[in-house]
């Protein structure tokens, strides 16, 4: 998808889905092109997103936008909309978060029923592995406003959790 809007963007494919300058023409020049399936389904989903003109495979303002954004288009178009919602800071952290590894490390098989539970606790029982990372990043910024760093380790370390990977996506 983002091959797509940045062939695109950048003027490399102006043609529709069916012409000889288009998206799928131009992909098929390269060195190791994608599969022509892969190519059909980005375009697709471009234009469920509301990037991309169906027709013309213009880009859409919508589009325009999600290709300077170092995102997946869908993850891309969450976070515009957390923006424009009021809670751009909580969109983005989970946008990073889901873009990046996960926080939560694996533990020696030993300690994985304890690190399971562990991590249901943090999530309130949501069910959610990105409501949990913010429970996470939030408990982070208490501890980071505290200045209490070493009792950021700590807690990082009884609740299995990577502080480098938090930090990363905190900020």
């Amino acid at each position: 998808e983002e091959m797509c809007l940045q062939c695109k963007q950048l003027n490399l494919a102006p043609g529709g889905p069916d012409d000889s300058d288009g998206i799928p023409a131009f992909l098929s020049k390269a060195l190791t092109p994608p599969h022509q399936k892969s190519v059909t389904n980005a375009l697709e989903l471009l234009v469920e997103l509301g990037a991309m003109d169906e027709e013309t495979n213009e880009l859409t303002d919508l589009g325009k936008c999600l290709s300077v954004l170092s995102l997946e288009p869908r993850v891309g178009k969450m976070v515009i909309w957390a923006h424009l919602l009021g809670c751009a800071k909580l969109g983005i952290s989970m946008g990073v978060s889901m873009s990046y590894k996960p926080p939560f490390a694996l533990p020696p098989p030993h300690l994985r029923k304890k690190a399971e539970l562990v991590k249901i606790e943090l999530s309130k029982n949501s069910e959610s592995d990105q409501i949990t990372v913010l429970h996470a990043l939030h408990s982070r910024d208490q501890f980071i406003n505290q200045s209490t760093t070493g009792a950021f380790y700590t807690y990082c370390k009884s609740r299995f959790i990577s502080p480098t990977v938090l930090n990363m996506i905190a900020d």
